[in-house]
C-alpha cells in the first residue's frame, strides 16, 4: 500500500516545495523514503520511494545525476526531492527535459526540513489517508448507503495494492467487486469452494 505523490505534496508541511518537472507523474506511489547522497549509483532504488537528496554529489556531475534518474525511473521509484540551493544552486535545463520525458517528479523541498521530519511528515499523511478510510468502513452497518461506500472502500484498496479485489458478503448475500461497476448478486454456494476447500483447514 502506499499513498499518492499529489497526496503528500497538497499537505500543509509540504506548502512550500515546489515541482520542478516530472510534473505528469505525481500520481506515482509512495510507500517510503530513502537517501541519495553517496556515489553508489542507482542500482539500489527498490520501487515506490521518495528519494531525498541534498544534490551534493550532482553539483558537478550532470552525468551521474542523470544515471540516478534513469535507473530510479526503470526501478519504479516515486520521484526525487532536493533541497535546492544548498549545493546545487540551480537544476541543469537537461535534467528538467529528462524528468519532464519521464514524467518523474523533480521535487525543490522545504529548505528547513530535516530527513527525520520529512520522512514522518509523510508517515503521518498515509497514517491520517488510511484511518479515515477504516473510520468509513466502520460507518457502513446501518447506513443507507452501505453498498456504495463498500464500493468505494473496496475500489481505494484495489487501487493501494495494485490488485482487483472482492468482498463476500455473507449477510447480503451480495458480493462487491472492483473490477465491475455494477455489485455482484449471486448465489454464494457458486463460492463453496472459496470457503469450504479440499485442503486441510480450520474455520
Amino acid at each position: 500500500m502506499g499513498i499518492h505523490l499529489r497526496e503528500i505534496l497538497e499537505s500543509d508541511f509540504f506548502i512550500e516545495s515546489k515541482v520542478l518537472a516530472g510534473k505528469k507523474g505525481l500520481g506515482r506511489i509512495v510507500q517510503g523514503v530513502s537517501s541519495q547522497d553517496a556515489p553508489t549509483g542507482g542500482q539500489w532504488a527498490r520501487g515506490k520511494e521518495l528519494i531525498l537528496s541534498t544534490g551534493y554529489f550532482f553539483k558537478d556531475n550532470i552525468e551521474y545525476f542523470k544515471e540516478i534518474i534513469i535507473e530510479a525511473n526503470k526501478n519504479d521509484s516515486a520521484g526525487i526531492g532536493i533541497k535546492v540551493g544548498r549545493y546545487l544552486d540551480e537544476i541543469p535545463e537537461e535534467i528538467i527535459e529528462l524528468c519532464n520525458s519521464l514524467d518523474f517528479p523533480l521535487i525543490d523541498l522545504p529548505k528547513n526540513a530535516a530527513w527525520i521530519e520529512i520522512a514522518n511528515a509523510i508517515n503521518e499523511i498515509a497514517l491520517d489517508i488510511h484511518i479515515e478510510k477504516l473510520n468509513n468502513f466502520i460507518q457502513i452497518y446501518g447506513n443507507k448507503d452501505r453498498d456504495r461506500k463498500v464500493k468505494e472502500i473496496i475500489e481505494s484498496l484495489s487501487l493501494d495494492i495494485e490488485k482487483p479485489v472482492e468482498v463476500y458478503d455473507f449477510c447480503k448475500n451480495k458480493i462487491y467487486s472492483s473490477s465491475n461497476r455494477n455489485i455482484k448478486n449471486v448465489p454464494l454456494d457458486d463460492y463453496n469452494y472459496i470457503w469450504n476447500p479440499d485442503s486441510k483447514h480450520e474455520k
